[in-house]
Protein backbone atom coordinates (compact mmCIF):
# COMPACT_ATOMS: atom_id res chain seq x y z
CA UNK A 1 0.00 0.00 0.00
CA UNK A 2 1.37 3.42 -0.95
CA UNK A 3 2.14 5.95 1.78
CA UNK A 4 -0.77 8.29 1.05
CA UNK A 5 -3.21 5.40 0.77
CA UNK A 6 -1.94 3.96 4.05
CA UNK A 7 -2.39 7.28 5.83
CA UNK A 8 -5.90 7.71 4.46
CA UNK A 9 -6.73 4.25 5.74
CA UNK A 10 -5.27 5.07 9.18
CA UNK A 11 -7.39 8.21 9.44
CA UNK A 12 -10.52 6.18 8.66
CA UNK A 13 -9.49 3.58 11.23
CA UNK A 14 -9.25 6.27 13.92
CA UNK A 15 -12.66 7.63 12.95
CA UNK A 16 -14.26 4.20 13.05
CA UNK A 17 -12.51 3.41 16.33
CA UNK A 18 -14.01 6.53 17.91
CA UNK A 19 -17.42 5.61 16.52
CA UNK A 20 -17.00 2.16 18.10
CA UNK A 21 -16.22 3.84 21.42
CA UNK A 22 -19.29 6.08 21.19
CA UNK A 23 -21.75 3.36 20.18
CA UNK A 24 -20.27 0.00 21.24
CA UNK A 25 -20.22 -1.30 17.65
CA UNK A 26 -22.53 -4.12 16.60
CA UNK A 27 -21.08 -7.21 18.27
CA UNK A 28 -22.57 -6.77 21.74
CA UNK A 29 -25.56 -8.68 23.07
CA UNK A 30 -28.48 -6.20 23.11
CA UNK A 31 -30.42 -8.52 25.42
CA UNK A 32 -27.82 -8.37 28.18
CA UNK A 33 -29.66 -6.61 31.05
CA UNK A 34 -27.02 -3.90 31.55
CA UNK A 35 -26.72 -3.16 27.85
CA UNK A 36 -30.50 -3.15 27.42
CA UNK A 37 -30.78 -0.61 30.25
CA UNK A 38 -28.08 1.51 28.66
CA UNK A 39 -29.81 1.46 25.28
CA UNK A 40 -33.02 2.60 26.96
CA UNK A 41 -31.10 5.49 28.55
CA UNK A 42 -29.76 6.41 25.12
CA UNK A 43 -33.18 6.45 23.47
CA UNK A 44 -35.51 7.85 26.15
CA UNK A 45 -33.98 11.37 26.33
CA UNK A 46 -34.29 11.59 22.54
CA UNK A 47 -37.83 10.30 22.10
CA UNK A 48 -40.32 8.85 24.57
CA UNK A 49 -44.02 8.18 25.12
CA UNK A 50 -44.44 11.50 26.91
CA UNK A 51 -43.12 13.37 23.87
CA UNK A 52 -40.59 15.22 26.01
CA UNK A 53 -37.43 14.00 24.26
CA UNK A 54 -35.01 16.18 22.33
CA UNK A 55 -36.31 14.94 19.00
CA UNK A 56 -39.91 15.23 20.19
CA UNK A 57 -39.49 18.90 21.09
CA UNK A 58 -37.08 20.19 18.45
CA UNK A 59 -38.36 23.27 16.60
CA UNK A 60 -36.60 23.17 13.23
CA UNK A 61 -39.00 25.70 11.69
CA UNK A 62 -38.40 28.32 14.39
CA UNK A 63 -35.75 30.86 13.42
CA UNK A 64 -35.05 31.66 17.07
CA UNK A 65 -33.50 28.31 17.98
CA UNK A 66 -33.84 24.54 17.95
CA UNK A 67 -35.45 24.32 21.40
CA UNK A 68 -37.60 26.88 23.24
CA UNK A 69 -35.38 26.81 26.33
CA UNK A 70 -32.13 27.40 24.38
CA UNK A 71 -32.73 30.55 22.37
CA UNK A 72 -30.32 32.98 24.00
CA UNK A 73 -28.00 34.88 21.67
CA UNK A 74 -25.88 36.18 24.55
CA UNK A 75 -25.27 32.99 26.52
CA UNK A 76 -22.97 30.57 24.62
CA UNK A 77 -23.96 27.74 26.95
CA UNK A 78 -27.17 27.56 24.92
CA UNK A 79 -25.05 26.76 21.87
CA UNK A 80 -23.17 24.01 23.69
CA UNK A 81 -26.38 22.46 25.00
CA UNK A 82 -27.95 22.45 21.55
CA UNK A 83 -24.98 20.57 20.12
CA UNK A 84 -25.06 18.18 23.08
CA UNK A 85 -28.70 17.40 22.38
CA UNK A 86 -27.96 16.84 18.71
CA UNK A 87 -25.11 14.54 19.76
CA UNK A 88 -27.52 12.53 21.91
CA UNK A 89 -29.81 12.26 18.90
CA UNK A 90 -26.87 11.11 16.76
CA UNK A 91 -25.89 8.46 19.33
CA UNK A 92 -29.46 7.11 19.37
CA UNK A 93 -29.46 7.05 15.56
CA UNK A 94 -26.11 5.23 15.44
CA UNK A 95 -26.51 2.67 18.24
CA UNK A 96 -27.10 -0.84 16.94
CA UNK A 97 -30.40 -2.43 18.04
CA UNK A 98 -31.77 0.82 19.49
CA UNK A 99 -35.33 1.57 18.42
CA UNK A 100 -34.11 4.68 16.60
CA UNK A 101 -31.17 2.93 14.89
CA UNK A 102 -30.77 4.32 11.36
CA UNK A 103 -34.19 5.99 11.51
CA UNK A 104 -34.32 8.07 8.34
CA UNK A 105 -36.58 10.78 9.74
CA UNK A 106 -34.28 11.21 12.74
CA UNK A 107 -31.29 11.35 10.40
CA UNK A 108 -32.89 14.09 8.31
CA UNK A 109 -33.72 16.16 11.38
CA UNK A 110 -30.20 15.78 12.77
CA UNK A 111 -28.76 17.07 9.51
CA UNK A 112 -31.29 19.92 9.40
CA UNK A 113 -30.33 20.87 12.94
CA UNK A 114 -26.64 20.85 12.01
CA UNK A 115 -27.26 23.10 9.04
CA UNK A 116 -29.21 25.54 11.21
CA UNK A 117 -26.55 25.62 13.92
CA UNK A 118 -23.78 26.22 11.41
CA UNK A 119 -25.65 29.02 9.66
CA UNK A 120 -26.89 30.72 12.83
CA UNK A 121 -24.71 29.87 15.86
CA UNK A 122 -21.32 28.28 15.30
CA UNK A 123 -19.08 28.79 12.30
CA UNK A 124 -15.61 30.10 11.42
CA UNK A 125 -16.97 33.65 11.10
CA UNK A 126 -18.75 33.77 14.47
CA UNK A 127 -17.48 36.41 16.90
CA UNK A 128 -17.40 34.67 20.29
CA UNK A 129 -19.10 36.14 23.35
CA UNK A 130 -19.39 35.07 26.96
CA UNK A 131 -17.43 32.19 28.49
CA UNK A 132 -14.52 31.09 26.29
CA UNK A 133 -14.97 27.46 27.45
CA UNK A 134 -18.24 27.03 25.58
CA UNK A 135 -16.62 27.98 22.24
CA UNK A 136 -13.33 26.17 22.60
CA UNK A 137 -14.21 23.07 24.64
CA UNK A 138 -17.95 22.60 25.30
CA UNK A 139 -19.31 22.95 21.77
CA UNK A 140 -16.43 21.38 19.79
CA UNK A 141 -16.32 18.41 22.19
CA UNK A 142 -19.92 17.57 21.27
CA UNK A 143 -19.45 18.53 17.63
CA UNK A 144 -16.50 16.21 17.00
CA UNK A 145 -18.66 13.26 18.14
CA UNK A 146 -21.52 14.31 15.87
CA UNK A 147 -19.20 14.54 12.86
CA UNK A 148 -17.93 11.01 13.53
CA UNK A 149 -21.41 9.55 14.05
CA UNK A 150 -22.97 11.25 11.03
CA UNK A 151 -19.89 11.11 8.77
CA UNK A 152 -21.45 8.91 6.09
CA UNK A 153 -24.80 10.71 6.17
CA UNK A 154 -23.75 14.34 5.91
CA UNK A 155 -22.55 16.17 2.82
CA UNK A 156 -18.83 16.73 2.34
CA UNK A 157 -19.53 20.48 2.30
CA UNK A 158 -21.22 20.50 5.71
CA UNK A 159 -18.43 18.34 7.09
CA UNK A 160 -15.76 20.72 5.74
CA UNK A 161 -17.63 23.71 7.11
CA UNK A 162 -17.74 22.30 10.62
CA UNK A 163 -14.11 21.22 10.53
CA UNK A 164 -13.26 24.80 9.59
CA UNK A 165 -15.30 26.03 12.56
CA UNK A 166 -13.47 23.69 14.94
CA UNK A 167 -10.11 24.75 13.52
CA UNK A 168 -11.08 28.40 13.95
CA UNK A 169 -11.91 28.04 17.64
CA UNK A 170 -9.34 25.35 18.53
CA UNK A 171 -6.33 25.81 16.22
CA UNK A 172 -3.78 25.01 18.92
CA UNK A 173 -4.46 22.77 21.95
CA UNK A 174 -1.77 24.57 23.95
CA UNK A 175 -3.30 28.06 23.75
CA UNK A 176 -6.57 29.77 24.48
CA UNK A 177 -7.61 31.42 21.25
CA UNK A 178 -8.78 34.82 22.44
CA UNK A 179 -6.03 35.80 24.88
CA UNK A 180 -3.33 33.19 24.18
CA UNK A 181 -3.28 31.97 27.79
CA UNK A 182 -1.35 28.70 27.97
CA UNK A 183 -3.65 25.72 28.43
CA UNK A 184 -2.64 23.20 31.08
CA UNK A 185 -3.98 20.07 32.69
CA UNK A 186 -7.47 18.90 31.81
CA UNK A 187 -8.21 21.74 29.38
CA UNK A 188 -5.07 20.95 27.38
CA UNK A 189 -5.97 17.25 27.16
CA UNK A 190 -9.56 17.95 26.10
CA UNK A 191 -8.38 20.33 23.40
CA UNK A 192 -5.84 17.76 22.21
CA UNK A 193 -8.63 15.24 21.76
CA UNK A 194 -10.64 17.80 19.77
CA UNK A 195 -7.67 18.55 17.50
CA UNK A 196 -6.94 14.84 16.98
CA UNK A 197 -10.55 14.36 15.88
CA UNK A 198 -10.29 17.32 13.51
CA UNK A 199 -7.11 15.72 12.18
CA UNK A 200 -8.57 12.33 11.31
CA UNK A 201 -11.81 13.87 10.03
CA UNK A 202 -9.88 16.12 7.63
CA UNK A 203 -7.12 13.53 7.06
CA UNK A 204 -4.50 16.00 8.23
CA UNK A 205 -1.56 14.36 9.99
CA UNK A 206 -0.09 17.69 11.14
CA UNK A 207 -3.06 18.28 13.44
CA UNK A 208 -2.65 14.89 15.10
CA UNK A 209 1.08 15.40 15.55
CA UNK A 210 0.43 18.84 17.03
CA UNK A 211 -2.12 17.45 19.49
CA UNK A 212 0.07 14.54 20.53
CA UNK A 213 3.00 16.91 21.10
CA UNK A 214 0.79 19.05 23.33
CA UNK A 215 0.53 16.13 25.75
CA UNK A 216 4.26 16.26 26.49
CA UNK A 217 3.73 19.10 28.97
CA UNK A 218 0.90 17.26 30.73
CA UNK A 219 2.97 14.10 31.19
CA UNK A 220 5.86 15.89 32.86
CA UNK A 221 6.30 16.10 36.62
CA UNK A 222 6.16 19.71 37.78
CA UNK A 223 7.88 21.50 40.63
CA UNK A 224 5.77 24.66 40.59
CA UNK A 225 2.24 25.61 39.64
CA UNK A 226 -0.20 23.24 37.97
CA UNK A 227 0.19 19.53 37.30
CA UNK A 228 1.42 16.35 38.97
CA UNK A 229 4.24 16.50 41.56
CA UNK A 230 6.81 13.95 42.68
CA UNK A 231 4.80 13.15 45.84
CA UNK A 232 1.65 12.43 43.81
CA UNK A 233 0.00 15.80 44.45
CA UNK A 234 -2.08 17.31 41.66
CA UNK A 235 -2.59 21.08 41.56
CA UNK A 236 -4.87 23.15 39.34
CA UNK A 237 -5.52 26.89 39.45
CA UNK A 238 -1.96 27.26 40.77
CA UNK A 239 -2.74 26.64 44.45
CA UNK A 240 -5.71 24.26 44.73
CA UNK A 241 -5.50 20.48 45.40
CA UNK A 242 -7.70 19.14 42.63
CA UNK A 243 -6.94 15.45 42.16
CA UNK A 244 -10.62 14.62 42.61
CA UNK A 245 -11.95 17.17 40.12
CA UNK A 246 -9.66 18.50 37.41
CA UNK A 247 -7.34 15.52 37.93
CA UNK A 248 -10.18 13.06 37.31
CA UNK A 249 -11.33 15.08 34.29
CA UNK A 250 -7.77 15.03 32.93
CA UNK A 251 -7.52 11.25 33.33
CA UNK A 252 -10.96 10.70 31.81
CA UNK A 253 -10.05 12.56 28.63
CA UNK A 254 -6.47 11.32 28.55
CA UNK A 255 -7.65 7.71 28.76
CA UNK A 256 -9.96 8.32 25.80
CA UNK A 257 -7.17 9.93 23.80
CA UNK A 258 -4.64 7.19 24.55
CA UNK A 259 -7.27 4.56 23.72
CA UNK A 260 -7.89 6.28 20.39
CA UNK A 261 -4.21 6.58 19.46
CA UNK A 262 -3.26 3.12 20.73
CA UNK A 263 -1.61 0.98 18.01
CA UNK A 264 -1.68 3.89 15.56
CA UNK A 265 1.35 5.73 14.12
CA UNK A 266 0.85 8.26 16.94
CA UNK A 267 0.73 5.76 19.80
CA UNK A 268 1.82 6.92 23.28
CA UNK A 269 5.44 6.31 24.15
CA UNK A 270 6.47 4.00 26.97
CA UNK A 271 7.60 6.82 29.26
CA UNK A 272 4.06 8.19 29.22
CA UNK A 273 2.70 4.82 30.24
CA UNK A 274 5.15 4.67 33.15
CA UNK A 275 3.92 8.11 34.24
CA UNK A 276 0.33 6.88 34.21
CA UNK A 277 1.27 3.91 36.37
CA UNK A 278 2.85 6.29 38.91
CA UNK A 279 -0.19 8.56 38.85
CA UNK A 280 -2.48 5.64 39.61
CA UNK A 281 -0.50 4.39 42.61
CA UNK A 282 0.70 7.74 43.98
CA UNK A 283 -1.99 10.26 43.02
CA UNK A 284 -5.31 8.44 42.73
CA UNK A 285 -5.34 5.07 44.50
CA UNK A 286 -4.45 6.48 47.96
CA UNK A 287 -7.29 9.01 47.76
CA UNK A 288 -10.01 6.49 46.85
CA UNK A 289 -11.66 4.56 49.67
CA UNK A 290 -13.96 1.74 48.51
CA UNK A 291 -14.81 3.72 45.40
CA UNK A 292 -15.14 7.17 47.01
CA UNK A 293 -12.83 9.97 45.93
CA UNK A 294 -11.99 11.92 49.09
CA UNK A 295 -13.63 15.34 49.23
CA UNK A 296 -10.48 17.02 50.55
CA UNK A 297 -9.04 17.00 47.01
CA UNK A 298 -12.19 17.97 45.11
CA UNK A 299 -12.07 21.73 45.69
CA UNK A 300 -15.22 23.64 44.87
CA UNK A 301 -16.73 20.52 43.24
CA UNK A 302 -17.99 19.44 46.68
CA UNK A 303 -20.81 21.97 46.30
CA UNK A 304 -22.12 20.56 43.01
CA UNK A 305 -25.33 18.59 42.96
CA UNK A 306 -24.78 15.17 41.42
CA UNK A 307 -21.03 15.37 41.95
CA UNK A 308 -20.57 13.35 45.13
CA UNK A 309 -17.48 11.39 46.16
CA UNK A 310 -18.67 8.02 44.84
CA UNK A 311 -19.89 9.40 41.52
CA UNK A 312 -16.52 11.05 40.90
CA UNK A 313 -14.80 7.91 42.14
CA UNK A 314 -16.67 6.00 39.45
CA UNK A 315 -15.37 8.41 36.80
CA UNK A 316 -11.80 7.86 37.99
CA UNK A 317 -12.32 4.10 37.99
CA UNK A 318 -13.77 4.25 34.48
CA UNK A 319 -10.71 6.14 33.24
CA UNK A 320 -8.27 3.57 34.56
CA UNK A 321 -10.52 0.74 33.37
CA UNK A 322 -9.96 1.98 29.82
CA UNK A 323 -6.24 2.41 30.44
CA UNK A 324 -5.97 -1.10 31.89
CA UNK A 325 -6.63 -2.40 28.38
CA UNK A 326 -4.22 0.03 26.72
CA UNK A 327 -1.26 -0.20 29.10
CA UNK A 328 1.28 -3.03 28.66
CA UNK A 329 0.29 -6.16 30.63
CA UNK A 330 3.10 -5.81 33.17
CA UNK A 331 1.90 -2.30 34.07
CA UNK A 332 -1.83 -3.07 33.88
CA UNK A 333 -1.94 -6.24 36.00
CA UNK A 334 -1.78 -4.59 39.44
CA UNK A 335 -4.14 -1.80 38.34
CA UNK A 336 -6.75 -4.36 37.31
CA UNK A 337 -6.61 -6.06 40.71
CA UNK A 338 -7.37 -2.83 42.54
CA UNK A 339 -10.06 -1.80 40.06
CA UNK A 340 -11.80 -5.14 40.49
CA UNK A 341 -11.61 -4.77 44.28
CA UNK A 342 -13.20 -1.31 44.11
CA UNK A 343 -16.01 -2.41 41.79
CA UNK A 344 -16.78 -5.45 43.95
CA UNK A 345 -16.62 -3.64 47.30
CA UNK A 346 -18.14 -0.23 46.65
CA UNK A 347 -21.73 -1.28 47.52
CA UNK A 348 -23.24 2.15 46.90
CA UNK A 349 -24.85 1.82 43.50
CA UNK A 350 -27.21 -0.95 42.47
CA UNK A 351 -24.91 -1.96 39.63
CA UNK A 352 -21.18 -1.59 38.93
CA UNK A 353 -22.12 -0.55 35.39
CA UNK A 354 -23.74 2.73 36.41
CA UNK A 355 -22.74 5.60 34.10
CA UNK A 356 -20.88 3.47 31.56
CA UNK A 357 -21.52 3.51 27.83
CA UNK A 358 -21.85 0.23 25.94
CA UNK A 359 -18.15 0.02 25.10
CA UNK A 360 -17.10 0.53 28.72
CA UNK A 361 -19.72 -1.96 29.91
CA UNK A 362 -17.98 -4.59 27.79
CA UNK A 363 -14.63 -3.68 29.36
CA UNK A 364 -16.02 -3.98 32.88
CA UNK A 365 -17.67 -7.31 32.06
CA UNK A 366 -14.28 -8.53 30.89
CA UNK A 367 -12.65 -7.36 34.12
CA UNK A 368 -15.23 -8.80 36.53
CA UNK A 369 -15.50 -12.13 34.74
CA UNK A 370 -11.74 -12.66 34.52
CA UNK A 371 -11.06 -15.28 37.21
CA UNK A 372 -7.32 -14.88 36.76
CA UNK A 373 -7.55 -11.45 38.41
CA UNK A 374 -7.40 -12.18 42.12
CA UNK A 375 -8.35 -9.21 44.28
CA UNK A 376 -6.85 -8.51 47.72
CA UNK A 377 -8.88 -9.37 50.81
CA UNK A 378 -9.01 -5.69 51.71
CA UNK A 379 -7.85 -2.33 50.45
CA UNK A 380 -4.26 -1.21 50.64
CA UNK A 381 -3.11 -0.28 54.16
CA UNK A 382 -1.06 2.89 53.97
CA UNK A 383 -0.08 6.27 55.32
CA UNK A 384 0.37 8.96 52.69
CA UNK A 385 1.59 12.54 52.98
CA UNK A 386 1.15 15.01 50.13
CA UNK A 387 3.44 17.90 51.15
CA UNK A 388 2.89 19.79 47.89
CA UNK A 389 -0.85 20.04 48.46
CA UNK A 390 -0.94 20.01 52.27
CA UNK A 391 -2.96 16.82 52.56
CA UNK A 392 -2.41 13.76 54.78
CA UNK A 393 -4.26 10.45 54.86
CA UNK A 394 -4.23 7.11 56.63
CA UNK A 395 -5.96 3.97 55.35
CA UNK A 396 -6.67 0.90 57.43
CA UNK A 397 -8.97 -2.07 56.86
CA UNK A 398 -12.09 -0.60 58.55
CA UNK A 399 -11.54 3.10 57.88
CA UNK A 400 -9.71 5.91 56.11
CA UNK A 401 -8.81 9.26 57.65
CA UNK A 402 -7.92 12.50 55.88
CA UNK A 403 -6.60 15.90 56.91
CA UNK A 404 -6.72 19.06 54.78
CA UNK A 405 -4.53 22.07 55.51
CA UNK A 406 -3.21 25.16 53.77
CA UNK A 407 0.05 27.11 53.60
CA UNK A 408 1.89 29.67 51.52
CA UNK A 409 1.76 27.13 48.68
CA UNK A 410 -1.91 26.12 48.99
CA UNK A 411 -4.99 28.31 49.50
CA UNK A 412 -7.46 27.17 52.12
CA UNK A 413 -10.38 27.02 49.70
CA UNK A 414 -11.57 28.18 46.30
CA UNK A 415 -14.86 29.68 45.24
CA UNK A 416 -15.57 30.37 41.59
CA UNK A 417 -18.67 30.67 39.41
CA UNK A 418 -20.83 30.97 42.56
CA UNK A 419 -19.67 27.53 43.76
CA UNK A 420 -18.41 26.58 47.23
CA UNK A 421 -19.52 29.88 48.74
CA UNK A 422 -19.22 28.57 52.30
CA UNK A 423 -15.98 26.61 52.04
CA UNK A 424 -14.20 29.05 54.36
CA UNK A 425 -12.70 26.44 56.73
CA UNK A 426 -12.47 23.32 54.56
CA UNK A 427 -8.69 23.72 54.40
CA UNK A 428 -8.19 24.83 57.98
CA UNK A 429 -7.31 21.46 59.45
CA UNK A 430 -10.61 19.79 58.56
CA UNK A 431 -10.65 16.03 59.17
CA UNK A 432 -12.48 13.40 57.14
CA UNK A 433 -13.41 9.94 58.42
CA UNK A 434 -14.51 7.18 56.04
CA UNK A 435 -16.05 4.05 57.60
CA UNK A 436 -18.59 1.39 56.66
CA UNK A 437 -21.14 4.20 56.33
CA UNK A 438 -20.22 4.76 52.69
CA UNK A 439 -23.07 7.22 52.15
CA UNK A 440 -21.81 9.64 54.80
CA UNK A 441 -20.42 12.39 52.56
CA UNK A 442 -22.83 11.87 49.66
CA UNK A 443 -26.02 11.96 51.75
CA UNK A 444 -26.37 15.78 51.76
CA UNK A 445 -23.38 16.24 54.06
CA UNK A 446 -22.25 19.55 52.55
CA UNK A 447 -25.66 21.26 52.37
CA UNK A 448 -26.42 20.41 56.00
CA UNK A 449 -23.11 20.54 57.89
CA UNK A 450 -22.38 23.70 59.88
CA UNK A 451 -19.70 25.39 57.71
CA UNK A 452 -18.46 27.33 60.75
CA UNK A 453 -17.81 24.21 62.85
CA UNK A 454 -16.29 21.67 60.51
CA UNK A 455 -14.69 18.57 62.11
CA UNK A 456 -11.11 19.18 63.18
CA UNK A 457 -11.17 22.96 62.76
CA UNK A 458 -10.76 25.62 65.41
CA UNK A 459 -12.76 28.69 64.44
CA UNK A 460 -14.36 31.75 66.01
CA UNK A 461 -17.75 30.61 64.69
CA UNK A 462 -18.22 33.56 62.36
CA UNK A 463 -18.76 33.55 58.61
CA UNK A 464 -16.40 35.24 56.21
CA UNK A 465 -17.39 38.05 53.91
CA UNK A 466 -14.48 37.33 51.57
CA UNK A 467 -13.04 34.12 50.19
CA UNK A 468 -9.43 33.06 50.03
CA UNK A 469 -9.03 32.38 46.33
CA UNK A 470 -6.88 34.17 43.83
Amino acid sequence: MKGSEFMADVFDQLRLKWKLYLTGGDEFDPNHPEIARRIDKIVSPVSNSSNTGYWDTITLSDSRGLWPDLRSETNPNHITKQFQRVRDMAVAYSTYSASLYENEELRDDILAALRWLYNNRYNERTIPYGNWWEWQIGTPSALKDILVLMYDDMSAELRRNYIAAIDYFVPDPTRRTQNQVEEKGANRVIKSLIVVASGFLSKDEDKIVRARSALEQVMQITELGEGFYTDGSFIQHNKVPYTGSYGVELMDNLSELLFLLNESPWDANYLWLESIKNWFFESFEPLIYRGAMMDMVRGRAISRRGSDDHTIGRTAMKSFLRLAYVLPPDIAADIRKILKFWYENEQIFSTPYMGLNIYNISLLQRLLEDESIVTPDHGIIQNKIYPFMDRVLQKRIPYAFGLSMYSSRIINYETLNDENLKGWYTGSGMTYLYTSDLNYYRDDFWPTVNPLRLPGTTTDGTSKSVHFSD
